[in-house]
């Protein structure tokens, strides 16, 4: 194929040259012709002149004749008119003339007849003197001179004649020779440029030709390399599917092992266990979880490479999205004494159109990349309308190790990390910021690092997320116009909690340690005391109690109540010092949680016998449920039967779909979980004959939600596609179980009392 390129470059290339080789031979042929044809046109225009002169020439020369003969008789005519006479026969060269030959041919004549006009003049004027005087001899002889003067001046005439039509006769003749060899010539310089243009045509289509069947080669070429490429991407195409059939399977089979691992190990964390049987049960949950985190994180990138991976656009809480980055990750930030702040800007939309799904696990890689790289300082989250006023930016920041310059490039790249020792000190499978980078670019945003080594790394980047309805509940009103004060030791989570407090309603005055906490109560001692005080447990106990002197000595018993930042994992593990005061703001900080203490330490608390009466009646109403559980795995069923048993519901087992079909035309099930993958008949097949049979061996349309390890999104289309309700992944954990139970009796009420 490129000779084929380098070919058709070279033929145009001559192409080119013939178009100006032949233009080139075509002017010149023409400037030639111009001046050919000027030159032919100037003696054309040479011998016409010399015809005009012979034909003046005779004219002239019969007038003087004529003339001559008349003074040949000028005795009898007056003396004025003999001298007009001889006027007429007097000739003068034209000095202008352009045609000297010609002249110089006949002028001696004129000449020699001008000189004998003169001498006739001279001898006619002797005769007229002897006329006058009568003198009969003078006059004879005299007549006598005229008469031979006269004789021997027509042979001068004769002569002239003769010579003009000669000059007339050659000038016509050279005329008719030129004008035959200008015709002559133009039919040979249309001949010379017909030729030219003939083969310049047939160079022409030549050249064509040659390209012509160069362009057809490297078409060929072309249709071969797609067909190829056609091929190869059919093999790429083929190869892919069978990864991800081989994922999908690998997946499921891993699962569903895991799910009797990690559901077993949820359930035994929950009973009476000594604290060193609690920390082996719970190494046992987290070791089961990072397994399927592992598991997740490889999925998803084949479902990436694959170009499978879809992103929804639906409406979603924004601040509960990042919130609940912050709740996931407060434990690990905890447990390396990490400030974790998650600062919402005031001006970010809550409600907006996106995928929240995998916004939160962009947030949770890089978030959770920053804990697990920093020993101290902080992590912070940061949410603020992108630059360009269009979407929302999000920043990440830590005051970890940071990243080398070299190894920046490389960070994005698969199965790899920075550092190969970080590898081995830290951890993972290197596909986190793979994932997250390649998420992020299927969401229309471009993520960028900013790190120093030893300082610290920022990854930022931003989303169009355009703004949907707001459905949230407004805050209490109890907190409009609140003023709270803040005390606490870091910057950044003054930060967050203003940002925070100010979308509630509230007013914050802040200081970011106890000195400055302490002129900010002198230095507003003269108005009133604040609504709320807000302390951070950093502070420390001393710092803490000189906020409250100082409080109490101003106010007395109109001090405000005094609230402390608490991490809610670390609670139980501190100082009994923190009861002292009048509740506990958990950190991370959740809005609805903070909004609900802050209204609660205002108004009040909920009464607890009203909160134990409505999780006595949920209870209750979920235990008068009637569920079926389709599973044939017998540690599937046992985790299943636990969990569900942990919410006072006594669920019916099949053991494969036909028994599930059997169950389901006399037990009037309320809720099915049905396994996928079942021997005898699978989930599928039994969901599609319960659908069939509904109104004609089954009385009441069951709520079907399928229970599977294949956990893509395209296995969740397929069940709801096959006649299914719903979907739960395995492994099963009890707090997945228990909120979707928890939903599920929602809408079971609502259709009830609709019903």
């Amino acid at each position: 194929m490129q000779r084929n390129r380098s070919g058709i470059f070279r033929n145009l290339i001559t192409l080119g040259g013939v178009f100006l080789v032949g233009f080139m031979a075509l002017a010149f042929t023409q400037f030639n012709t111009e001046q050919q044809t000027r030159k032919l046109d100037a003696r054309l225009d040479n011998s016409r002149a010399r015809i005009a002169i012979s034909r003046a020439i005779i004219q002239n020369i019969n007038l003087i004749e004529r003339d001559f003969n008349l003074l040949s008789t000028t005795s009898r005519i007056p003396g004025q008119r003999q001298e007009e006479v001889i006027e007429t026969i007097h000739y003068e060269r034209d000095q202008d003339a352009g045609y000297v030959l010609e002249v110089i041919d006949l002028e001696p004549k004129m000449m020699t007849i001008e000189r004998n006009m003169q001498a006739l003049a001279d001898i006619m004027a002797c005769l007229s003197t002897a006329r006058e005087k009568r003198d009969e001899t003078a006059i004879f002889e005299t007549e006598a001179q005229v008469s031979v003067f006269l004789k021997r001046s027509r042979s001068h005439f004769t002569r002239m004649r003769e010579n003009t039509n000669r000059l007339y006769a050659d000038a016509k003749q050279d005329m008719e020779a030129m004008h035959a060899s200008t015709e002559h010539s133009k039919w040979q310089i249309q001949q010379i440029q017909k030729a030219l243009a003939v083969t310049i045509v047939v160079t022409v289509l030549v050249i064509c030709w040659l390209i012509a069947r160069q362009i057809s080669g490297i078409y060929l070429a072309l249709y071969e390399a797609q067909r190829v490429s056609a091929a190869a991407q059919q093999e790429a195409e083929a190869a892919n599917q069978a990864k991800s059939e081989f994922l999908a399977t690998m997946s499921h089979e891993i699962r569903t092992p895991m799910n009797g691992v990690i559901g077993m190990a949820s359930l035994l964390v929950r009973t009476d266990l000594n604290a060193e049987q609690r920390s082996y049960a719970e190494i046992i949950n987290n070791s089961g979880k990072g397994l399927l985190a592992i598991i997740n994180d490889i999925l998803d990138f084949s479902k990436i490479e694959a170009g499978k991976m879809e992103i929804e656009q639906v409406p979603f809480d924004l601040h509960e999205c990042v919130e609940s980055v912050g709740d996931i990750l407060a434990h690990p930030a905890q447990s390396k004494k990490l400030n974790l702040p998650i600062i919402l800007s005031r001006d970010v939309p809550r409600f907006v159109v996106g995928d929240t799904t995998r916004l939160r696990q962009i947030l949770l890689n890089l978030t959770g990349n920053a804990v697990k790289f920093t020993e101290q300082g902080h992590v912070s989250l940061e949410v603020h309308p992108s630059r360009d006023g269009r979407g929302v930016e999000f920043r990440i920041s830590d005051t970890g190790i940071g990243i080398s310059e070299e190894h920046v490039e490389k960070l994005f790249s698969a199965f790899t990390q920075a550092d190969s020792s970080t590898t081995r000190k830290y951890g993972g499978t290197g596909l986190g910021l793979a994932i997250t980078e390649r998420l992020v670019r299927a969401m229309g945003g471009e993520i960028h690092v900013e790190s120093e080594e030893g300082t610290g790394t920022t990854f930022s980047f931003a989303l169009d997320l355009p703004v949907a309805e707001n459905t949230a509940k407004p805050f209490p009103a109890c907190l409009q116009g609140l003023e709270i004060m803040l005390v606490s030791g870091a910057y950044k989570c003054v930060e967050s909690c203003t940002e925070q407090m100010v979308r509630m309603g509230c007013r914050v005055v802040s200081a970011t340690s106890v000195e400055d906490g302490l002129a900010l109560i002198e230095a507003n001692r003269l108005r009133p005391p604040p609504g709320l005080v807000v302390a951070s447990f950093r502070l420390g106990q001393e710092g803490v109690e000189a906020l409250d002197r100082k409080l109490a000595s101003l106010y007395g018993n109109h001090k405000p109540p005094i609230l402390l930042q608490v991490p809610v994992s670390a609670r139980h593990t501190l100082a009994d010092w923190i009861y002292d005061y009048d509740g506990f703001l958990g950190r991370p900080l959740r809005t609805p949680t903070v909004a609900q203490t802050l209204a609660e330490i205002l108004e009040g608390p909920r009464e607890s016998a009203l909160e134990a009466s409505e999780v006595t009646e949920s209870t209750a109403e979920m235990a008068a449920l009637k569920i079926l559980l389709a599973e044939d795995n017998h540690i599937n069923q046992v985790v299943a039967t636990e969990i569900l048993g942990t919410l006072g519901i006594e669920p019916d087992v099949a053991e494969n779909g036909a028994e599930a079909i059997e169950m389901a035309k006399t037990g009037d099930y309320d809720l099915i979980f049905m396994d996928c993958q079942m021997p005898v008949m699978d989930g599928y097949k039994a969901t599609r004959e319960i659908r069939r049979l509904e109104g004609r061996g089954i009385a009441k349309r069951p709520h079907i939600v399928a229970m599977t390890a294949n956990a893509l999104a395209e296995d969740r289309r397929y069940c709801l596609s096959m006649g299914m309700d719903d979907f739960l992944p395995k492994p099963l954990d009890q707090e997945m179980v228990a909120a979707f139970m928890e939903q599920h009796l929602e809408q079971h009420l609502e259709t009830t009392v609709t019903s």
